[in-house]
């Protein structure tokens, strides 16, 4: 299993870059765009449709529960440790300030990711409509959390919520490890 979760960080390397070009392309095919609503919400739907399709992908195979949802997990570890480090390389000199955003770049990301996996190992059979659902709360909770970032709010209860919710998920099902 260790292998299995190793690999699932892993991938969300190339989830986070390949969302990353997306975006870099929506702005040099529309240069208006950049500091927009709009951009913000293509990039959060970006972000959100590559996780979900890559847990989808994963749940589909013949995992124990247990092993999808800590795969969705470290997908989310892998994703938002990445866009974490791009944001430090982006920036000259990283403040005070900028720790609390990263924990939330990494609660948002791991949160979402394990959402996936946590509704994707319950629901009984496959459905468009659920997945959709699943999909659009997913998208919800990560946009309101980028607008609470842009507008300069106060994202201390937000940061328990997240923090509140994942360890939940983790031990609403029992899937932590004997």
């Amino acid at each position: 299993m260790l292998l299995s979760l190793l690999k699932a960080f892993f991938i969300g390397i190339p989830i986070a870059l390949g969302a990353l070009v997306l975006e870099f392309i929506l702005i040099i095919f529309n240069p208006s765009l950049l500091g927009s609503i709009t951009l913000m919400t293509l990039a959060v739907f970006i972000e959100e449709f590559l996780k979900i399709i890559v847990i989808q992908k994963i749940a589909t195979k013949k995992n124990f529960p247990s092993t999808i949802f800590f795969q969705a997990f470290f997908i989310g570890v892998g994703f938002s440790l990445t866009e974490i480090t791009l944001n430090i390389f982006s920036y000259s000199s990283v403040e005070k300030t900028f720790f609390w955003s990263y924990i939330g770049l990494f609660l948002i990301h791991t949160f979402t990711t394990t959402f996936f996996g946590y509704f994707l190992v319950i629901q009984k059979k496959s459905s468009f409509l659920i997945t959709a659902l699943i999909f659009s709360m997913a998208f919800l909770i990560h946009f309101f959390f980028n607008f609470a970032i842009l507008h300069n709010l106060n994202l201390s209860l937000v940061y328990f919520i997240l923090f509140s919710a994942l360890a939940y998920l983790f031990f609403k099902n029992n899937f932590l490890p004997d």
